[in-house]
């Protein structure tokens, strides 16, 4: 599997922090997803094509407008997340316990790659 490239990252106590290159968006509609289910999250309404300036180019393929810039969110019973299109980046925001920081780093692990990482 293809992943995605990790440029930033950060933690502060209950809340972690993931900063994604907006240039790899069509990949982050088809991977992030992964990251999500693996925390038992919703799919925010970014991945549905309904709510989202998405055009479909075929079956798997994808564009999403460049000026597209929105808050999506999700939550369980252990985690609050948030995704933030901004112009350049994508920022994932988790708020959890404190316990659950190294699951959490340990699922971004299996979709991303950041040089910080062991």
């Amino acid at each position: 599997m293809n992943k995605l490239k990790l440029i930033g990252l950060g933690n502060f106590g209950k809340i972690t922090g993931f900063d994604f290159t907006r240039e790899e968006i069509d990949s982050f509609f088809s991977i992030f997803p992964i990251f999500l289910e693996n925390l038992n999250l919703e799919k925010t309404p970014f991945f549905f094509e309904e709510n989202h300036p998405l055009e479909s180019l075929g079956s798997d393929k994808h564009v999403v407008d460049k000026e597209y810039s929105n808050l999506d969110h999700c939550e369980n019973d252990k985690f609050d997340l948030d995704i933030i299109f901004l112009s350049k980046i994508i920022k994932v925001v988790i708020r959890h316990k404190e316990t659950d920081r190294n699951k959490i780093i340990n699922e971004i692990k299996k979709i991303a790659e950041y040089s910080g990482f062991d």
